[in-house]
């Protein structure tokens, strides 16, 4: 979302909390070993504070569904949520879960580099059912849409995703997307988001670059290009673009990652 909210110049927030869902559900942590309130705080200050700004252009959300294996509890949570950002008025675009493969892919590259196919994981497990993105399509939920890049990390319907694709490695631990995929993924969610009615295709703009002395150009790359590579959010995310334009210096928040 940098990457296209900097092309665009659009103004973007996010929101976003380490280990929290962003569908109404208890967290317990263990490492507090007791249940995680600081998750509930996070998700009601974020609707509030959505609710208090000016209506967004678009709304972008995605979360691990993991967290339970009560399908209808992840239902019953999913509604809580969505119920409050739908009356906002804006559209909202849920990104599906991507892979998770469950096992440390860099490790396992490194003990087999000549044969990286030895470490593609098991479809089924890493890409479970997703309930609320089968209900997106069936209609059931009006003014939200689904997009998922799966088709590229996970590519075909044979019964196991590669860790490796054209070379480039897919995973930095046993869950997140190193940098390098999240800049492959880029032009996907631009065409998908397009292709779902949420954002505009962008006109090719002139190349613009100061000249120096010597007659060689150069072009800056703003921090917020530079921050684009960093891999989607995997916990609990609320992202909002504002309808008007920002300044050449944008701001956002750290980005999401899996416990």
């Amino acid at each position: 979302m940098l990457a296209l909210a900097a092309g665009r110049g659009w103004a973007l927030q996010e929101f976003v909390k380490q280990g929290c869902p962003l569908p109404e559900l208890t967290v317990n942590s263990p490492q507090l070993g007791r249940a995680y309130r600081e998750c509930d705080a996070w998700r009601a200050d974020t609707l509030e504070r959505l609710r208090q700004q000016p209506k967004p252009r678009l709304i972008v959300i995605a979360s691990l569904n993991r967290y339970t294996a009560d399908a209808a509890l992840l239902a019953e949570g999913w509604e809580k949520t969505l119920r409050q950002l739908r009356a906002l008025g804006a559209p909202i675009v849920y990104v599906e879960d991507t892979p998770v493969p469950g096992t440390d892919i860099p490790a396992c590259v490194s003990g087999s580099p000549d044969s990286p196919a030895d470490c593609a994981f098991g479809r089924e497990d890493a890409l479970q059912p997703d309930a609320l993105a089968r209900r997106i399509a069936s209609g059931e939920l009006p003014g939200v849409r689904s997009v998922s890049v799966n088709p590229v990390l996970c590519p075909g319907d044979g019964p196991t995703c590669p860790a490796v694709l054209d070379r480039i490695l897919l995973y930095r631990d046993d869950a997140h997307l190193t940098n390098v995929a999240a800049v492959v993924l880029t032009n996907r969610l631009e065409r998908l988001l397009t292709e779902a009615g949420r954002c505009s295709p962008l006109r090719p703009q002139p190349l613009r670059c100061p000249v120096r002395a010597g007659g060689r150009s150069c072009c800056a790359t703003s921090s917020t290009a530079r921050r684009a590579a960093r891999p989607p959010p995997r916990t609990g995310s609320t992202t909002s673009v504002r309808a008007t334009r920002a300044a050449p210096r944008r701001s956002g928040a750290p980005a999401r990652s899996r416990p």
